[in-house]
């Protein structure tokens, strides 16, 4: 279809953004799914979010519930309960998005800029010879409490080095 999206996020989870809600790219990905509910007037369930965004059906379900649980504050929606006509008279929860506010652009500069230092952090990573010192270190603290008499301070550590 022309006007989609495909992306990556942070997490490298990759997912479709459809040409509905291309607008809101910038916008986190639930807001993004409330938003295309809203426009097309459709019921989010497990398999719609996971067909529509080309999402696992476990990343689908996680959505759908940060959007009723955490995401009240920008979106408001209703739980409905949906019982399909077969003999075995399957039961669905679904969410009816009402409103959405999407999140304003100084947020989203914040929120970008807090994963960017984190990102950056994970990059950053330690030599191998420096990961080693680190680990001696940690080991040599770990035995040093476990033989440590009660009150002694850290100081008294070269004792047992």
């Amino acid at each position: 279809m022309a006007g989609e999206i495909f992306t990556s996020i942070h997490n490298n989870y990759r997912h479709r953004i459809p040409a509905g809600v291309s607008d809101l790219v910038e916008q986190p990905l639930y807001i993004i799914v409330a938003t295309w509910a809203m426009r097309t007037n459709t019921l989010l369930t497990t398999e719609e979010v996971s067909r529509e965004f080309l999402l696992t059906q476990q990343r689908a379900t996680d959505i759908i519930h940060y959007i009723h649980n955490e995401g009240s504050k920008h979106i408001n929606s209703e739980r409905i309960t949906l019982i399909k006509n077969t003999p075995k008279r399957t039961r669905y929860r679904a969410l009816k998005i009402i409103n959405v506010t999407p999140l304003p652009k100084q947020l989203l500069k914040n929120i970008r800029s807090t994963f960017t230092s984190v990102e950056r952090q994970k990059s950053e990573r330690l030599s191998k010879e420096d990961f080693i010192k680190n680990r001696d270190k940690l080991d040599t603290i770990r035995k040093w409490m476990c033989i440590r008499k009660v009150g002694e301070k850290y100081s008294d550590i070269s004792e047992y080095l």
